[in-house]
């Protein structure tokens, strides 16, 4: 609980994943509205750096390189060591748990379910969670807020810049068609025949990926299906850039990807495929849904909840 204090800087831990750092966002949003003059840093792998700078309120972010194991991790711990007043760890991983230790004197994180090899981790801090695979990751994240005893936020606005560096019409549907877990995707035949559906209703197509080499590979094939109403942008947007994208389209769809999520905080029409994620935990998150119950279950079918509709779905049920 902290009542009675006033941390000037805090470190809030976010691994591994993209998804992971940004549904930190009503976190940090809580936090910097109960410690408006504190600092809050971000601590993550390298690799999600990119994303924080559509997070507001982040002050800094501290990195290490994950694929560089043990060198980069010491570096990076030697760099926070003791440095900040308050630690929140929002992972079961080890790295993430023993980082808060490193970083500051008051701690908060969230433990695994009891297994005999975690036995240490509820030794590195004062107070925390559960690991619970029934509530969405985001209000698991509110869940340590209200375990330091302050109120939950759930202004979940990003940044966006004023000025998009590519010309679009006013009215444009974003197509994101693949994940970077390759057991989310879709194949290439479903996409040609949903964006040819969507341009025979007279819709202008936004095509956007990832900067992986392979998936804008992938992307421009399915472009070089359309000679009208197409503008590929894949690979070509950082994170604010792509923000700014979305928070102007009519209509976003797109497979399960952090994307997906960047769309539905902003509160655009959004449709997610999803397979075999658990949407329970991992579902875009509606931008007015301000209960803790979960806004989708994760039965096979379509299902709406606001701004938000998630096709979940099996191979046998796609069609």
């Amino acid at each position: 609980m902290l009542t009675n204090y006033n941390p000037k800087r805090i470190l809030v831990i976010a691994v591994p994943s993209l998804g992971d750092v940004l549904l930190t966002t009503p976190l940090i949003e809580s936090l910097q509205s109960r410690f408006p003059n504190s600092t809050i840093d971000i601590l993550t792998r390298e690799e999600s750096k990119s994303i924080c700078q559509i997070i507001p309120h982040i002050n800094k972010v501290v990195t290490f390189n994950y694929k560089s194991k043990i060198i980069s991790y010491l570096k990076m711990i030697f760099s926070i060591l003791r440095k900040y007043d308050l630690a929140i760890s929002t992972s079961t991983s080890d790295r993430s748990t023993l980082s808060s230790f490193y970083a500051a004197k008051k701690r908060v994180g969230v433990l695994p379910k009891k297994r005999a090899e975690d036995w240490w981790k509820k030794f590195l801090v004062q107070n925390f969670i559960i690991a619970d695979s029934n509530i969405h990751t985001l209000t698991q994240n509110l869940k340590l807020v209200e375990k330091l005893g302050l109120n939950k936020e759930y202004n979940l606005d990003l940044n966006t810049i004023e000025k998009f560096k590519y010309e679009l019409p006013e009215e444009y549907t974003v197509v994101h068609c693949f994940s970077k877990g390759e057991h989310k995707n879709l194949d290439k035949d479903f996409w040609i025949e949903k964006i040819t559906e969507l341009i025979n209703d007279n819709q202008t197509i936004v095509l956007t990926s990832g900067p992986n080499k392979d998936e804008i590979a992938r992307v421009n094939e399915i472009a070089n299906n359309f000679s009208s109403n197409i503008i590929n942008l894949s690979g070509k947007l950082s994170f604010i850039e792509l923000a700014t994208l979305l928070s102007k389209a009519n209509l976003y769809i797109g497979v399960d990807t952090c994307v997906t999520h960047i769309a539905a905080l902003l509160g655009v029409k959004t449709i997610g495929y999803y397979g075999p994620t658990n949407t329970i935990k991992w579902s875009p998150w509606p931008k007015e849904y301000k209960k803790d119950t979960p806004p989708f279950n994760n039965t096979i079918g379509t299902s709406t909840v606001l701004n938000v509709t998630v096709e979940k779905y099996s191979k046998t049920t796609l069609s």
